[in-house]
């Protein structure tokens, strides 16, 4: 059986885990954003939305495919 400090320090240790994994997505996340935010990915974003499904070369497909 366990005692209720043990209880309450092995709670307290699973909350900061949880803590600690919700703070570390929200940094990543946030990372992502910082990258989303340069002019190089909004000018690639533009011609990716530019093209309109058009490919600029043809695929390849020969005897392998």
């Amino acid at each position: 059986m366990m005692t209720v400090n043990t209880h309450q320090k092995m709670t307290s240790a699973a909350l900061a885990c949880r803590v600690r994994d919700r703070l570390s997505t929200v940094q990543n996340s946030n990372a992502r954003l910082e990258e989303m935010q340069t002019s190089e990915v909004a000018q690639r974003l533009q011609s990716l939305l530019a093209a309109k499904g058009k490919l600029t070369r043809r695929p390849k497909a020969g005897a392998s495919f």
